[in-house]
């Protein structure tokens, strides 16, 4: 037989690395979700609530609302994961410049002028 048997052993190493790419992609995919779930249900609620406050902005009220809540809750963000409003004049991002807040992985929330 040409060959003595090589196409095997080549299609077997093909699938052992078809194989590891897939437990590396699962494990990948559970570490990014244990990850999403480490919010309770109260800091994913503030989380969901500020998704929908970036997409019109806020007031300073409604930021000051955001970390008075957050200090309610019974494990709340670290003071520097729900702030604002704040600015950077000297950095290039437009965002950065104007009036935003952050909360909780919710960046750069618009926060609006009276």
């Amino acid at each position: 037989m040409p060959g003595g048997g090589k196409g095997k052993k080549a299609v077997g190493i093909c699938v052992d690395e078809s194989r590891e790419a897939l437990e590396r992609a699962a494990k990948a995919e559970a570490k990014r979700r244990a990850i999403k779930k480490t919010n309770s249900r109260e800091k994913q609620a503030l989380v969901d609530m500020a998704k929908r406050d970036k997409r019109n902005g806020i007031s300073e009220a409604d930021m000051k609302a955001y970390r008075e809540l957050n200090d309610q809750l019974p494990d709340p963000f670290p003071k520097g994961k729900v702030r604002g409003p704040e600015s950077h004049p000297n950095r290039q991002s437009i965002s950065s410049q104007r009036p935003h807040g952050h909360v909780g992985s919710i960046n750069h929330i618009p926060i609006l002028r009276k």
